[in-house]
C-alpha cells in the first residue's frame, strides 16, 4: 500500500481502530482503481522516498473517503461533480495506448 491507513484516518478525522482492516481494504481498492484508470502501475511512479505524485495520493484518499461514506451504491441525495476532484488528479498520469 502506497497510503498508510494512518493517512486515511487523518483525512477522514477517524480516531478509533474498529475499522482498521476494512480501511485497509477500501485503500487496496482505491489503489487498484487509480492504476486501472491511469494504465500503469503505480510502483513505476514511486519517488526516491518511496511516494507516489502527491495527486495520486490525494485522489486515493479522496476515493477511499467515498468509499467509506458511501457503502452502498444507492443514494438519496442528489450528486453533483466537484470541480478539480479524483478525474482532475489522475487525469495527468493517464498513460495513453
Amino acid at each position: 500500500m502506497y497510503i498508510l491507513i494512518e493517512d486515511i484516518k487523518k483525512h477522514l478525522n477517524i480516531d478509533y481502530e474498529e475499522d482498521d482492516t476494512y480501511i485497509a481494504e477500501l485503500i487496496e481498492a482505491a489503489e487498484d482503481a487509480v492504476q486501472k484508470f491511469i494504465q500503469q502501475p503505480l510502483e513505476g511512479l514511486v519517488d526516491e522516498d518511496g511516494k507516489i505524485p502527491a495527486s495520486l495520493r490525494h485522489a486515493i484518499r479522496l476515493m477511499v473517503g467515498g468509499f467509506y461514506a458511501n457503502r452502498e451504491s444507492a443514494a438519496f441525495a442528489a450528486a453533483h461533480e466537484i470541480p478539480y476532484n479524483i478525474h482532475f488528479l489522475m487525469i495527468q498520469y493517464r498513460k495513453l495506448k
